[in-house]
């Protein structure tokens, strides 16, 4: 199953190569306990520091939504869709938009390249693992 690969911090660490870690608090989550909207994701990352994450959509296994926020990032009203559809040939079509404004002057130039390179990469690993043709992120 994919969805815990794009919802569960520790199984995106295993695929996206600027995180390495993370959890979940579920104490404000809709679904006390579990997650669902109003948890928070936390993602330990390789030098941008801790990345929060608030979930406002959750539908597993279908789609998560979430708004993330860091010190480091040179973004602001920052959301996040990632969704998986059935793609009528036994696969999945999985879908990871980003909505953002840049904020700053130094990193709003390298992050979108940055993001760019680090989205494939981690495209390319999801493949290697599950199979399927694999596509391109083409623009941040």
């Amino acid at each position: 199953m994919l969805f815990p690969y794009i919802s569960d911090p520790v199984k995106l660490a295993e695929w996206f190569p600027l995180i390495k870690g993370g959890g979940g608090d579920h104490d404000t989550s809709c679904t006390i306990g579990e997650w669902g909207e109003g948890s928070t994701r936390t993602c330990l990352t390789n030098g941008m520091g801790t990345i929060r994450e608030e979930i406002h959509y959750w539908d597993e296994p279908y789609a998560c939504v979430y708004a993330p926020s860091s010190m480091m990032m040179p973004t602001k009203d920052h959301l996040a869709v990632m969704t998986l559809a059935p793609n009528g040939r036994g696969g999945t079509t999985f879908t990871w938009n980003h909505y953002f404004k840049l904020k700053g002057l130094m990193m709003r130039f390298m992050f979108p390249t940055m993001m760019l390179g680090m989205m494939n990469m981690g495209l390319n690993t999801l493949v290697k693992r599950f199979g399927g043709q694999g596509g391109r992120i083409r623009k941040v």
